[in-house]
């Protein structure tokens, strides 16, 4: 996460480590190794099967799983390389803020980036936008002006800025007519609302060649290509487990286990952290153990995100 003097001039100042900081931060740091080599590295192998080389094979299917699995792998990338920095900052006594909020449950665009790299849009906001007038003039110049910047700060790349532009006209929508109109729709349809653009975003993310980003939404949209095939059949289900772990892990299930470990009946007979501490303990040596197996045989562990 971007971390400004503020956050941490205290610590800086008057930093003292603890052995319950060192050990949350040693836990929080495994988390994020094992998002990134667990889930982000193999899903990126499935985004090269399908996006990486020529197009003209793709179903749109195809097109769509291949994207899926970027937005997948750029997540756990990006929130484990997050998750790192936040756990060894703890072991050395720094309390860094949150820089995701499970993202992928948002029901707008507009939540989505409340959720997504949280400290480079409060950045923008505090020293972009409300310098700019915020709310108060020129808002909408002011939104597009932050969006354009967001591109930007990705790489001085067309598509970037694209991309920027796309989610900054979505937000303006948003902020003016599409909440109040998407306001009373099922929850599961916003969802759905919210992934379909997200989608589309991560593929304008993703392709920095014009003549493939047309030719992706084209087949993507079903009118250069057929439906389905079985190559993309057997990628989603010879990793069947692996997509299952990936959309479960981008809900709040961490929270929702942990209050359920606090109600086993284990939980009744020894004192509620223990318990706890017993279960993480386990986790940690699981994560670590199968973290540093694929490691060994692994040929490319760079994060995506240090591209940007």
């Amino acid at each position: 996460p971007i971390v400004r003097y503020g956050t941490v001039a205290e610590e800086i100042g008057d930093r003292h480590i603890s052995a319950s900081d060192f050990a949350e931060g040693a836990y929080r740091f495994l988390i994020g190794l094992g998002k990134k080599v667990l889930l982000a590295n193999q899903f990126s192998e499935i985004v090269d099967q399908f996006l990486r080389g020529s197009l003209h094979d793709l179903s749109t299917t195809g097109a769509w799983i291949g994207i899926l699995a970027f937005a997948f792998q750029i997540y756990f990338d990006f929130s484990g390389y997050s998750d790192m920095a936040i756990g060894m900052g703890r072991c050395l006594g720094f309390h860094f803020n949150e820089n995701f909020d499970h993202p992928y449950i948002s029901r707008s665009i507009t939540e989505f980036w409340r959720r997504w790299h949280i400290s480079l849009g409060s950045f923008f906001r505090d020293y972009v936008y409300i310098p700019m007038g915020g709310n108060r003039r020129h808002q909408p110049l002011n939104i597009l002006c932050v969006w354009f910047l967001t591109g930007l700060w990705h790489g001085a790349s067309w598509n970037f800025v694209l991309w920027g532009l796309y989610f900054g006209l979505i937000v303006l929508l948003e902020k003016y007519t599409l909440l109040r109109v998407i306001r009373h729709i099922p929850a599961p349809l916003l969802h759905l609302y919210s992934l379909l653009l997200i989608l589309i975003g991560w593929g304008i993310f993703y392709f920095d060649d014009f003549s493939r980003l047309t030719s992706f939404f084209s087949i993507a949209s079903g009118h250069a290509a057929r439906f389905h095939d079985f190559v993309t059949t057997g990628a989603f289900f010879d990793h069947f487990w692996l997509w299952t772990a990936a959309i479960l892990l981008s809900t709040p299930i961490r929270s929702w286990l942990s209050s359920a470990i606090l109600r086993l009946p284990l939980a009744q007979r020894y004192p509620g952290q223990v318990v706890r501490l017993s279960f993480r303990i386990i986790g940690s040596v699981a994560l670590l153990t199968l973290s540093v197996a694929l490691l060994v045989g692994a040929t490319n562990n760079a994060f995506i995100y240090t591209r940007f």
